[in-house]
């Protein structure tokens, strides 16, 4: 990034600490104003990362790009603002029904002559860049299974538990087909130390951003971990450790053929990052209208971005 550039960021959990953390740390240049949250949260946050962020954030209209890191329905309900304030935005945002309303933003989007970028998370964001990476190995993708372990904050762990219940859509024999959500419980791997993991199908994003990258293949499913109830009850303000694997199977050289990858770490730090790393690409230009990571056109520039950050995916065979 050349210049200066100013980031506005909208919530101030563990997903919103973990993309100022990162942005403050792609550019001295770059500023983080901080556009909601309690004063004392602010004072905490630009106490603890230094004169790059603006405790008093002031309006979107100054501000480069708008990172939103809030529950979800507040990204949808906050986006025609920002749009209308010139400004592009990342959505961290990654619940089915979120994705599909933040899609249909395009032609507002377009007219603004904007970008924005939803489901910037470990899932769906990071599972479509590496299902993406993973398809260019390929002659032709006909299958792609997705599997998810662990949730950031409070709220994510709330919307993982409702993912379990419920019917999801997945892509079955080439045409998308409704599944029951907490069915068909597969033993998973994922890379150490998470290791082996019981996952059901779940009412996820991921099928829906990977299917725009990815398009036409025979079989696209995601299932994941269920969350522990007492855990999300209580609250805890932590960020375990969380994993997803991506299994991409097709013909290579003639023959059928399989490359499954995989990343470990917590699923709030892995957030911000991607999010933080998206922003440079908003700035030097992306174009207009919404969009996913992986449609960026950036697959491996974001993944060396999450690598330099310890986010090293991993490569075995099933």
């Amino acid at each position: 990034m050349t210049g200066s550039v100013q980031v506005g960021l909208v919530g101030t959990g563990i997903v919103g600490l973990n993309v100022a953390r990162e942005l403050c740390g792609l550019d001295s240049s770059l500023r983080v104003a901080l556009l909601s949250g309690t004063p004392a949260r602010r004072e905490t946050i630009a106490g603890a990362l230094g004169t790059q962020v603006i405790e008093q954030g002031g309006e979107a209209e100054a501000c480069d790009v708008v990172v939103l890191a809030t529950p979800d329905d507040q990204q949808v309900a906050r986006l025609p603002g920002l749009l209308a304030a010139g400004v592009h935005v990342v959505c961290t945002a990654d619940a089915p029904l979120s994705i599909d309303q933040l899609l249909a933003f395009q032609d507002d989007a377009i007219d603004a002559r904007r970008s924005v970028v939803i489901g910037a998370a470990m899932s769906p964001g990071v599972t479509s860049l590496l299902a993406a990476h993973a398809a260019t190995l390929f002659d032709r993708v006909t299958e792609i299974d997705i599997a998810v372990s662990g949730t950031a904050g409070p709220a994510c762990r709330a919307r993982r538990r409702n993912a379990m219940s419920g019917s999801t859509m997945e892509r079955r024999d080439g045409d998308w087909a409704e599944a029951r959500s907490g069915s068909s419980r597969e033993l998973v791997w994922f890379p150490d130390p998470v290791g082996a993991q019981e996952c059901e199908k779940a009412s996820l994003s991921d099928p829906r951003v990977i299917d725009r990258v990815v398009p036409d293949l025979a079989q696209l499913t995601v299932r994941a971990v269920r969350t522990d109830a007492k855990r999300t009850l209580r609250h805890p303000p932590t960020d375990p450790l969380g994993a997803v694997r991506v299994e991409v199977r097709g013909m290579r050289d003639g023959g059928s053929a399989t490359t499954v990858y995989g990343m470990v770490d917590r699923p709030g730090a892995v957030t911000g990052a991607l999010a933080a790393a998206i922003v440079p690409l908003l700035v030097e230009g992306t174009p207009a209208g919404v969009m996913g990571p992986a449609e960026l056109g950036q697959t491996t520039r974001l993944l060396r971005w999450l690598k330099s950050r310890g986010l090293k995916p991993a490569t075995f065979e099933p």
